[in-house]
């Protein structure tokens, strides 16, 4: 799991560390790459630069992950 996230929508510094921790409580990790720069942004593997989350190489949504939806999503793909 990856998720590449930046600070254009305030929720991100919410629900981020609150999916990574959710993540560790299922026994898994998520690797973080935070957009800082232009040039992050522009090379970005997805399509939405404030929050693109993928899963086994393939996009998964843009969608802010609150914790309850993500871990369904754990319990689905896990």
């Amino acid at each position: 799991m990856v998720l590449y996230y930046s600070s254009q929508c305030p929720h991100t510094a919410k629900y981020v560390p609150l999916i990574q921790q959710a993540a560790k409580q299922y026994g898994t990790t998520i690797r973080l790459h935070k957009l800082e720069t232009l040039e992050q942004a522009q090379n970005a593997p997805g399509p939405c630069t404030n929050y693109s989350f993928f899963y086994n190489g393939e996009f998964v949504t843009n969608e802010i992950f609150s914790v309850k939806k993500f871990e369904t999503f754990l319990q689905t793909h896990m």
